[in-house]
């Protein structure tokens, strides 16, 4: 609370200011009365209830000027007391007289109008920014499906890469070993002729090979041959070639 009240505050001042004016008067009244000689004690009586009526005013019209400020005043406050509830819709009572304390109680109705479209905004933004968010996490939740299918077929497909690659080096490995069968294990032995080689593939089954024909242990030819391309197919062919041309100069050895 307040140490001095409006109340007394401006009784204060209305009592000094009336006060200060009656001491004037009395003083000015004396000094003519008693100069001209005129004064008698019924003009004093008078003179002292008009001073006494003074004061009495001087006391009393601050009240009513309190009373006046106190329900404009209560018109604000109550009307920041339902703001403050969370009313923004509220009017504030209609007041008078346009005054200071007036255009008071328009400004915050219109800061009450500002407050309402701001949280409105905010309301909006809350509802949108919780849809937005749901249908956010609906086309997450739909890619993380999409990557988990995606996911499961990539293993699916990997485990098959992988089962096949070792059915491939299975086949390989079994094509290998039946076309190193066919060639030579050891190195030729010839009278006029040294013979040395080296079969190197680029993979486990090549497309190359070379072989000797001989008769009666003399060398009557030599065969090196490139099959197109690379892999079981072309070392099938290989054999097949082999066979053939073989089975070609024992039949036409002549």
């Amino acid at each position: 609370p307040p140490r001095v009240t409006l109340r007394q505050r401006l009784t204060g001042l209305s009592v000094s200011s009336v006060v200060l004016t009656l001491s004037v008067m009395v003083t000015f009244f004396y000094i003519t009365v008693e100069m001209n000689q005129i004064a008698n004690t019924l003009m004093y009586v008078r003179i002292g209830v008009m001073a006494l009526m003074a004061i009495v005013v001087g006391i009393f019209s601050p009240v009513l000027v309190i009373k006046t400020l106190r329900d404009k005043i209560n018109i604000v406050v109550e009307h920041l007391d339902m703001i403050g509830d969370g009313d923004l819709l509220s009017a504030a009572r209609e007041v008078p007289v346009r005054d200071e304390i007036s255009e008071i109680i328009v400004d915050v109705d219109g800061m009450k109008d500002r407050l309402r479209s701001a949280r409105d905004q905010l309301m909006d933004l809350n509802i949108n920014l919780e849809k937005k968010v749901a249908e956010r996490t609906e086309e997450l939740e739909a890619a993380m499906n999409e990557l988990e299918a995606l996911n499961e077929n990539l293993t699916r497909i990997n485990l098959e890469m992988e089962e096949n690659e070792i059915n491939r080096k299975r086949d390989l490995s079994l094509a290998a070993s039946l076309q190193a069968s066919f060639l030579l294990k050891k190195q030729p032995q010839y009278t006029r002729y040294d013979i040395a080689t080296l079969y190197k593939p680029w993979t486990e089954v090549s497309g190359d090979f070379f072989d000797f024909y001989e008769d009666d242990g003399d060398l009557r030819g030599v065969g090196l041959f490139d099959v197109s391309g690379h892999g079981v197919s072309s070392g099938l062919l290989t054999l097949l070639a082999k066979s053939i041309i073989t089975r070609n100069f024992n039949t036409h050895r002549d």
